[in-house]
């Protein structure tokens, strides 16, 4: 039998219910028939070629509804994507086969994630809670000049500079929060080595929706600037639980998230759980077929 050429994808615009918004994101399902396609190098070298933030691969397990789930950047492998993994449990409920499933479940390098179907046609993500903490001292001067060279023509008020992991959150005073989406951002101030994945957030004025605006940057992950971040959310949602009034555990914290392209996020921290609800539409954008030969 001769070894396979080509094979299908979808690309999903996620966290948007229309076209040319949210965040894009390439799914590919790797059939049996399909599998001498996917050695190693040619996950990499497809997921270059896509130059996504994020191209999704998913295998099919001997159990229905659940799936092996890996995330590739145009330059390397991540252990979670949120944007990623919302596309690829739109992308499955697409399959007639599968229409029927309200939860998909995936194994990943993070453990098992779900998307459950809501009734309002969007989808929900179960993920692991991240909780930054504060950074201060001689750390935080060099983020902050770091973080002030990087922007553009504008000295906005930092309030503080949280971090865990490779993710690094910066709370901009609330009058930043309409100016936020316009910042000429020059990125290469921000190839910070401990935390490649840095997030300028703020909250909006009490009793508006949305309730925080964000934009993340990932130079050093071969992502300039993320437009919708689903993982980063898994930090912010906890975060900005307990600052915004009148919010607590449970509570649903709208978000919106990017520069000239704007997504929208939705959150909910559960705090015994030590896990977060992310919740978003999609948009399947384009079909087509890749050939490797």
């Amino acid at each position: 039998m001769a070894t396979p050429t080509s094979f299908p994808y979808t690309i999903i615009d996620a966290f948007s219910s229309s076209p040319f918004s949210g965040n894009p994101a390439a799914v590919i399902f790797i059939e049996d028939e399909l599998k001498e396609i996917f050695t190693e190098d040619n996950l990499r070298k497809i997921a270059a070629e896509f130059n996504l933030s994020e191209t999704a691969f998913i295998s099919p397990t001997s159990t229905r509804g659940t799936y092996n789930l890996r995330w590739l950047t145009p330059t390397e492998e991540v252990n979670l994507c949120g944007h990623a993994t919302l596309a690829s449990g739109f992308a499955l409920s697409l399959r007639p086969e599968l229409s029927d499933i309200e939860t998909f479940k995936f194994n990943t390098l993070s453990g098992e994630l779900t998307t459950r179907k809501l009734p309002d046609g969007s989808l929900e993500l179960n993920f692991p809670a991240i909780m930054p903490q504060e950074i201060t001292g001689s750390e935080y001067a060099e983020y902050e000049e770091a973080i002030k060279r990087s922007i553009v023509g504008s000295s906005p008020k930092i309030k503080g500079i949280f971090a865990e992991e490779k993710y690094l959150v910066v709370e901009f005073d609330e009058s930043a929060s309409e100016q936020l989406g316009d910042w000429q951002v020059n990125v290469e101030h921000l190839r910070i080595q401990k935390h490649p994945l840095v997030g300028f957030t703020a909250q909006t004025k009490t009793g508006s929706r949305p309730h925080i605006v964000t934009r993340v940057f990932g130079p050093l992950l071969g992502v300039n600037e993320d437009p919708v971040t689903g993982s980063y959310h898994c930090a912010l949602a906890p975060f900005w639980s307990t600052r915004l009034s009148g919010f607590k555990s449970g509570d649903e914290i709208v978000g919106v998230q990017g520069g000239p392209r704007k997504g929208e996020i939705r959150c909910v921290w559960l705090e015994a759980e030590q896990r977060v609800l992310l919740r978003g539409s999609a948009f399947e954008v384009a079909t087509g077929t890749m050939r490797v030969a």
